[in-house]
This record gives structure tokens, sequence and C-alpha cells, in this order.
């Protein structure tokens, strides 16, 4: 019989560890309501890791296959269930990396996956840059003249999305343009991660792995670099010279802003519903404060 711990890591998944008192495994159940995410999006990026990793990427930590091949469970109507092989690790909290040679090894690691070429086209769905949760957002910013009593953070969230309406409706509006454009450009689509940040990087005896490839999508190669620029504008250079191939700035840009007005539509969404005061939930307000922040958005938009 197996143990199951649950590992208290990570946000809008679940995790376990397993022993059996030989072997150890570790467990991820993907929550499908984060972000409107299909089941069978969530499950071929998944897959698509397996794929990468059999194909000699090993970098990417990729799910153990069942007895049938399979590296996800649908469990319930809303979560998927895999399971990891556990490897020790040295991971430092954060998103941002405070070691430039780290990042560099990232940086490498992801010119080798987008080098890969558009693998596995029947396999790994593509990233159209839409807005999770677009239609709650546009019904919450029509809603702000009547108190919101949905829950502890549904005032707070009314007020501070009345504070900056004009701005985050300004920002739509230029993200929708500036998106539809590059959306229907699809010739530069490669594999990618989606969130090669610090907190899905492990140092491992191994060597540095790359986790969480639920968000792999095929999309344009700024969609994994643009945090990583921010941080070491040096990465522009580096990654061009690994790959021959050019960074888009507008890209850069853009998915940046993908990133704050998706988070916005999210922790928007949660605080409409019924909700109350739960650490999830206090750690959701917080990220709605960092990312409803107009100062944010205004190299995307030139101001």
């Amino acid at each position: 019989m197996a143990e199951l711990t649950y590992a208290p890591v990570g946000f809008g998944s679940h995790h376990w560890w397993v022993d059996d008192g030989r072997d150890r495994w570790f467990a991820t159940v993907d929550d499908l309501r984060m972000g409107e995410r299909l089941v069978e999006h969530v499950g071929a990026a998944i897959e698509t890791a397996a794929r990468l990793h059999e194909l000699g990427l090993g970098f990417v930590l990729a799910p153990i296959r069942d007895v049938d091949g399979r590296t996800s469970h649908v469990v319930g109507p809303d979560h998927l269930l895999s399971l990891y092989p556990y490897v020790e690790e040295r991971r430092a909290p954060g998103l941002g990396f405070a070691d430039g040679a780290m990042r560099a090894q990232v940086v490498g690691c992801l010119a080798e996956l987008h080098s890969q070429g558009l693998l596995l086209p029947s396999v790994l769905p593509e990233h159209d840059l839409s807005l999770p949760c677009r239609t709650q957002l546009a019904a919450a910013m029509s809603n702000l003249g009547e108190p919101w009593t949905s829950g502890s953070f549904a005032e707070r969230t009314r007020a501070l999305l009345a504070e900056h309406a004009s701005a985050l409706a300004d920002a739509l509006t230029y993200f929708d343009r500036h998106a539809a454009v590059w959306a229907a450009q699809t010739d530069r689509h490669v594999v990618t991660h989606g969130e090669p940040h610090r907190g899905n990087t492990m140092e491992t005896p191994d060597g540095l792995r790359l986790i969480d490839w639920e968000t792999a999508r095929k999309a344009h190669p700024e969609r994994d670099l643009w945090r990583l620029v921010q941080e070491d504008p040096n990465v522009v250079a580096q990654y061009e010279a690994a790959v021959g191939r050019q960074i888009e700035p507008e890209l850069l840009d853009l998915y940046s802003l993908w990133w704050d007005l998706c988070d916005v539509a999210l922790y928007v969404a949660d605080f409409t519903e019924t909700h109350e005061d739960t650490e999830d939930n206090r750690v959701g307000w917080q990220g709605l404060v960092e990312h409803l922040d107009p100062s944010r958005w205004s190299k995307a938009l030139g101001r």
C-alpha cells in the first residue's frame, strides 16, 4: 500500500508525494477550472512533455506512462491526474532568477526546445493569445456602480477595478488589436513551455529540469522569453545566437501584457463568484493587486 503525503507547493494544482516503501513519485492533480482549461488541451500538453523527454530532451521533467501508455487520467469533471518521478531538488521560491548562470541555462533549454520545430502537430494545441474569463471580466466592468456581495474580497475587487477601469479598458483595446495581428501569424510558432520562470525550474543532481508542462502550447517563442528578458536584456542576444532567429520586441511586451490581463480576468472572475476568506483567495487578492496596476502596462502601450 502506497503512502500519500500532501505537498503544499504551487498554485492552481494539488500535489502529493507517493511512497510505497521502495520507490517515490510525485502526483499532480491539475484544476481545469483555472483559466477555463480544456481537459484535452492540458492532457495534450502533458503528453507532449513525455514525448519531448523520449526524444532526448533531458531537461523535461516528464510524466510516467501507465501500463496502457497514458500520461494523464481524468479525475471527476474538473481535474486531471498525472504521476512524475521523484527527484531531489534545490529550488528557491519566487518567479525570478537571482542567478544569471541558471537563467542562461534556462535560455539554452528553451533554445533547444524551440529548435525542435512544430513537433507533434496533431497533439499540441495552439496558444491563440485569447484571454480566459473574458465574459466574466466584461460583466464585472459593467457592474461597478452597485455593491458586490459574493464574498470576502468582492467589495475590495470592485473598488480596485473601479479605480483602474479606464486604464484597463485601454489596455484591453490595445491588446485585442495587436493580439489579432500576431495570432494570425503562426509561421513562427514553436513548441513552448509557457511559464519557464524560476518557480518551474529545479536544480537536481542530474542537472536542471523544467517542470509543470501543462501550459505547453504551440506559440511564438516570445511566449517563453518575455519574463527572462525583463530580468536581463542580454537574454535576447543569448537566445538569438543560439537559434539564429530574431526576437520581436513587440511580442515580448504583448505576452507580458497577456500575463497581467489573464491574471486580472481570472481573479476578478473568482471574486465575483461566491467565495470565502481562504489562504488561496488571499494569495489571489495579492495577485490581483499586483497585476491590476497600469504602471506594469506602460511599456506595452507605449506610455
